[in-house]
């Protein structure tokens, strides 16, 4: 919360600011609760407005198999949907690419 937060050019609203050790210790933990997460949303019949699904895509999309990531875009959206109450499909389409999800 003390970071600051800026919307990215990969179409994320927010996105955090640090540095190389934070970024690695952030990293660290996410990979090493990763399969504890996964689990947790599965396990809920609806998504929690957690920007965890962000950091997730951020920082270890080289770690998710597919439907992971189509896991933590789903949950991503819904908050932001939320959020704003606005339709994403645009940006969606856009992280779905940039994943190389949809060609």
């Amino acid at each position: 919360m003390s970071h600051s937060k800026i919307e990215d050019n990969i179409g994320f609203r927010f996105r955090l600011v640090i540095d190389a050790e934070e970024t690695n210790a952030l990293k660290s933990y996410l990979l090493s609760n990763k399969d504890f997460v996964v689990k947790y949303i599965l396990s809920n019949d609806y998504f929690e407005g957690t920007h965890l699904y962000q950091l997730y895509l951020q920082y270890l999309s080289y770690e998710l198999t597919d439907v992971e990531k189509y896991l933590f875009l789903d949950g991503y959206f819904h908050m932001m949907a939320d959020l704003y109450g606005k339709d994403y499909t645009l940006q969606r389409k856009k992280l779905e690419k940039e994943f190389r999800l949809i060609s």
